[in-house]
């Protein structure tokens, strides 16, 4: 969970920093990374045969623990090349020399103002995945993993919703940086009523 909370951290300051594209490539590349790792650390050393070749692969047979590890360490891995852009290579975040870091009272104030509802909100949405799950758990483990495999089908209606969560991130960060008031008003209005609009249409097509 440090990790994970670091990640999200590090790539929400360098997307309020304007920059899109690294975090959403870094979160690709661990998507893939969490894969791979699985797929060495669940399974036993086996053969495996793809278009009439055979070949040996490697595993640690570590099963539920496997998985787990295998999510920590591409987290681990990814939220390292973060921090290594956010603190030596951003034009705008990199640590310069000589320059001190200070937490001033009015800054933490805000950024507890900005953090309470985004809180909750993880709070209630992490309190219903532990809540769902220990109404299947009962059932077994394959229905444990079939329950995972439909919230990860199900996922694909909400993800225009995230991407839009995120550019909102970006707007409005730079707009409360540049001391705009009125713009970054508008913009939230703005990306709140769009992220209704497509999340009704995705629950919509998800009822049907």
């Amino acid at each position: 969970l440090p990790v994970l909370q670091l990640n999200h951290t590090a790539g929400g300051m360098i997307q309020c920093s304007g920059n899109m594209k690294l975090p959403s490539i870094l979160h690709i590349a661990m998507c893939f990374l969490d894969v791979i790792l699985n797929l060495l650390l669940i399974f036993p050393t086996r053969s495996v045969t793809v278009w009439g070749m055979t070949f040996t692969m490697a595993g640690a047979g570590l099963g539920v623990l496997g998985a787990a590890l295998g999510t920590a360490f591409s987290e681990l891995i990814i939220v390292c090349f973060m921090l290594y852009y956010l603190l030596f290579v951003s034009p705008a975040l990199r640590l310069r020399k000589g320059e001190k870091l200070r937490f001033r009272a009015k800054e933490l104030k805000r950024a507890v103002k900005i953090a309470l509802p985004v809180g909750f909100e993880q709070v209630v949405m992490c309190g219903a995945q532990i809540m769902s799950t220990k109404i299947v758990a009962p059932l077994g483990t394959i229905a444990i993993a079939a329950n995972s495999f439909s919230v990860t089908a199900e996922s694909l209606c909400y993800m225009p919703g995230y991407g839009i969560g995120t550019a909102a991130t970006t707007l409005i960060g730079q707009s409360i940086g540049a001391g705009r008031k009125d713009l970054t008003k508008r913009l939230g209005w703005l990306t709140t009523g769009l992220g209704m609009l497509v999340m009704t249409g995705s629950g919509i097509l998800l009822f049907v």
